[in-house]
């Protein structure tokens, strides 16, 4: 027996989340928004110190919410995505849970079951906007073999960390 039930659970609060939750709301469809850490998460903890968004200033957005910028064809740091997510978040207002994590996910009669951390949420439907690249490709090699070196995108954070490793 499920401990809550949702018309859709959208799983993952980032921009992909934080978007699907503002359509839901102006179709007035209940829902719930899930974030294993915080808004953004992804963006604080796994993008590489000196990184600049990948797209000019004038084409950022997200649905009803511009960018704001002084530099149309700029680059923003992580820093200035980090507010604009964090404030579309208070514009869009969703209900959101962060710190839960969705340990597992199945089909049930009638939907989807998610399990987390102390109980189970039943929803009719699913939106997984988690991104892409969620768990790092760690291959067997790497364990047979320490002296070989690997760093999963999320991991890098600058070049010094590439310092530690020995080349042969």
């Amino acid at each position: 027996m499920p401990d809550e039930t949702i018309d859709t659970l959208v799983i993952g609060g980032g921009q992909a989340g934080l978007t699907m939750s503002h359509r839901l709301k102006q179709r007035g469809i209940a829902h719930l928004v899930l974030e294993r850490r915080r808004i953004a998460e992804r963006w604080r903890s796994e993008r590489w110190d000196g990184l600049m968004f990948q797209f000019p200033n004038w084409s950022v957005r997200l649905p009803e919410f511009a960018f704001p910028h002084s530099d149309p064809d700029g680059f923003s740091d992580t820093a200035s995505i980090i507010a604009f997510i964090e404030d579309y978040a208070a514009f869009v207002a969703p209900p959101i849970r962060c710190g839960v994590e969705v340990t597992r996910l199945r089909r049930d009669a009638g939907g989807f079951l998610a399990e987390i951390a102390g109980g189970r949420i039943a929803a009719r439907n699913i939106v997984i906007a988690t991104g892409p690249y969620q768990r790092p490709l760690r291959p067997e090699l790497l364990r047979e073999h320490p002296s070989l070196f690997q760093v999963h995108a999320s991991d890098y954070k600058n070049p010094e960390q590439l310092l530690m490793v020995r080349c042969w």
